[in-house]
């Protein structure tokens, strides 16, 4: 369905929302940009579901070992603010 660039450029996309995520992860564990980011990152998961479909577990795990760092939860943050409500077979922590 898309050829090498567009996936690589997914992969790319992706690293930059993971990256970006843990960079304010690291300032806030529930602060609000951490949430924009970890939602804009749920979103990029779903869409690389709806997208490459099969491929999709791969491509994660592509942007999980460039990146070296884990996937979050999807889903949403707790009242209490210490964990994630439902499961996610995805997410690394």
């Amino acid at each position: 369905m898309f050829g090498p660039q567009a996936t690589t450029r997914f992969i790319d996309h992706g690293a930059f929302l993971l990256r970006t995520f843990h960079r304010e992860y690291e300032k806030d564990p529930t602060g609000r940009e951490t949430e924009f980011w970890r939602g804009n990152l749920a979103c990029w998961r779903g869409l690389a579901y709806d997208l490459f479909r099969d491929k999709a577990d791969e491509i994660v795990s592509r942007v999980r070992l460039a990146t070296n760092l884990p996937i979050p939860h999807r889903g949403p943050l707790s009242e209490d603010g210490t964990g994630y409500f439902g499961w996610d077979s995805g997410a690394d922590f």
